[in-house]
């Protein structure tokens, strides 16, 4: 993302552009918040679940985030919360205990495998 970025800086100053570039308060701020809780709380609030929770619970991040997105969308900005949404979040909801397959036989079966590989 660092290169893209600077790639695009490069662009922007060769093609004479820079004329064109509006920074507003709103804007700035909006970047500066989707750097400062996207990678560095989020990623210190996964590591930190990592060493205190159980793996399988840490992987359910997944399917709560994009939830937590949509409600804060909602109640921030006011942004829609139509249908397409909704079947959206169900699907996601509903697909993360379903997707669980760490008790599936394939599973068991490696796990067995890697016990009596791990012995010899």
């Amino acid at each position: 993302m660092i290169f893209a970025g600077l790639g695009r800086g490069v662009l922007f100053l060769l093609s004479g552009q820079y004329h064109r570039a509006v920074f507003h308060r709103r804007g700035v701020t909006a970047v500066l918040y989707l750097v400062v809780f996207g990678p560095w709380i989020g990623y210190t609030a996964y590591i930190w679940l990592l060493k205190h929770v159980s793996t399988p619970k840490v992987a359910t991040y997944t399917y709560v985030k994009p939830i937590v997105a949509v409600f804060l969308g909602w109640l921030m900005l006011h942004a829609q919360f139509d249908r397409c949404i909704q079947a959206g979040s169900i699907v996601i909801v509903c697909r993360g205990p379903a997707g669980d397959d760490s008790k599936s036989p394939f599973r068991r079966r490696f796990a067995a495998h890697r016990r009596r590989t791990a012995d010899t």
